[in-house]
């Protein structure tokens, strides 16, 4: 998997709030890590890659980052999953407790309330003016957010205020931060756009659907690509959640059609022409990598029989009109140089069947 499941889950996406447990963390192995992915998101504004089963990294691709390996958190899971929900705490805060900005850049102005009745009034209070349209309630160290006509969804405030009891209260401005980020990841999904990331390896078994509220969605798009559904806002993107979807009545089907809707509109005609052997065209805008999506669009510069692309970003989509192996080599080699950020998605390279696109080379 990749920094969207990682993007998106990333893109991996990122910056996702996390909703208080239901009484039990998620047991399988791709469920747990984004599980533990999300987690840790709430306490970094650097993305929160899985690099694997059980591992994440902290930090965009190619950077310095962090990893951090949690099997034998897992392996406790599964033994004993009365403590589950703790262990997850104290690994959690323990990867946070590592991070630069938290462990050494604490806050110069204003002092969190300490008492636990006074810090959750106080984060309701800070999030009622990001929100002032929604409905906010209290219960216990929960926070109960009702989007107007939605349904509640609920965030837990526990690992909020063990972090800033660490720092000694001196936190206002890092808690602003996340919550800053737990509204937007609120906001209406009015822009939605669909974009690809590669598809999780479950082994033999399906991937199931995440249950989170503010968990994402997805479904297979081609070969070893899965479809996302982003919000467009204007002051960033998060991907669409299954409260967005649920609050709009659409199942993951009609969501991310509508996320296609939306997005073919936004590109509009496909303006591509062929090449000549062994060169490589460039479609460069905003979610470029989202046309081949739309195989009927690709369908006359195909009936030459040879035709090949690379989605090494979202907003970058290569193309060949030949496809020697020295055509498959050369795409994946520019496929790899341009799979770089965030906003990357795969180095592979794929074929025209005839009615879509198949897998012609991985790295």
């Amino acid at each position: 998997m990749t920094a969207f499941r990682g993007l998106l889950l990333v893109l991996l996406a990122a910056l996702a709030p996390a909703a208080a447990l239901a009484g039990d963390v998620p047991i399988g192995d791709a469920p747990f890590t984004a599980y533990i992915q999300q987690k840790v998101q709430l306490y970094t504004p650097a993305p929160v890659r899985v690099t694997g089963p059980f591992s994440i990294a902290i930090g965009a691709a190619g950077e310095a980052n962090l990893v951090y390996e949690f099997k034998t958190l897992h392996d406790d899971c599964v033994q004993t999953p009365v403590q589950c929900d703790a262990k997850v705490h104290d690994y959690v805060q323990s990867v946070v407790s590592t991070f630069p900005s938290a462990s050494s850049e604490a806050d110069a102005g204003e002092s969190v309330p300490g008492g636990k009745g006074e810090f959750i009034g106080y984060v309701a209070a800070q999030l009622q003016r990001l929100l002032p349209g929604d409905t906010i309630e209290i219960d216990g160290m929960t926070l109960q957010v009702t989007r107007p006509g939605g349904r509640p969804i609920a965030f837990d405030q526990r690992d909020y205020y063990q972090r800033c009891q660490d720092l000694g209260f001196a936190c206002a401005s890092a808690l602003h931060q996340s919550l800053e980020r737990t509204a937007l990841w609120l906001a209406p999904p009015t822009h939605l756009r669909a974009s690809l990331h590669l598809a999780t390896d479950c082994g033999s078994a399906a991937c199931p659907p995440s249950r989170e509220p503010m968990g994402t969605f997805a479904r297979p798009a081609f070969a070893d690509l899965e479809e996302v559904c982003f919000k467009q806002l204007d002051n960033g993107v998060v991907p669409m959640t299954n409260a967005d979807r649920a609050d709009a009545g659409l199942e993951i089907g009609a969501a991310l059609d509508l996320c296609e809707h939306s997005t073919h509109d936004l590109l509009g005609p496909l303006a591509v022409k062929p090449l000549a052997r062994g060169d490589i065209g460039m479609v460069v805008e905003p979610y470029a990598a989202s046309r081949a999506l739309f195989a009927a669009d690709w369908q006359a510069l195909a009936a030459g029989g040879h035709l090949l692309i690379a989605v090494p970003s979202r907003d970058l989509l290569l193309y060949m009109t030949s496809d020697s192996p020295a055509d498959v080599a050369a795409l994946a080699a520019g496929a790899r140089a341009s799979n770089t950020g965030v906003l990357g998605i795969s180095s592979n390279v794929y074929r025209w069947n005839g009615q879509g696109w198949s897998l012609a080379a991985a790295p």
